[in-house]
């Protein structure tokens, strides 16, 4: 196994689950992961938070978390997951910008993480 992959989930992630979704294509996987790190979903739901325009951010939110999940980008994934029903729930909730809050973190622990381990 690429040692990106390993330090990937020596974090938590689901390496072994997306390698499976994958039929073990790892040079196919650390394509897709290279192509998450650039995905203009990560910015636009940024932005749209930011703006409070929450059905930006719902859509944005959306997409990255499918991605997340086909990835076995667990933290991620499960980050998004709560933010996505506080924004179907009550967008204006204290809880929507707490889960934001840690969303972006996992998101950017992410990145900086793929970064390192798989030359972005």
């Amino acid at each position: 196994m690429h040692a990106g992959l390993k330090k990937l989930k020596s974090q938590g992630y689901d390496v072994n689950q997306a390698l499976q979704r994958l039929l073990n294509d790892e040079v196919f996987y650390l394509a897709l992961l290279k192509k998450f790190s650039r995905d203009i979903n990560i910015s636009a739901f940024k932005k749209a938070m930011s703006e409070k325009d929450y059905t930006a951010a719902f859509e944005a939110a959306h997409k990255l978390k499918g991605s997340a999940a086909t990835l076995g980008l667990t933290p991620v994934e499960l980050s998004l997951s709560k933010v996505l029903e506080d924004l179907r729930a009550d967008p204006a909730a204290a809880s929507v910008q707490i889960h934001y809050i840690q969303a972006q973190a996992d998101i950017d622990h992410c990145l900086q993480l793929l970064l390192e381990t798989i030359d972005v």
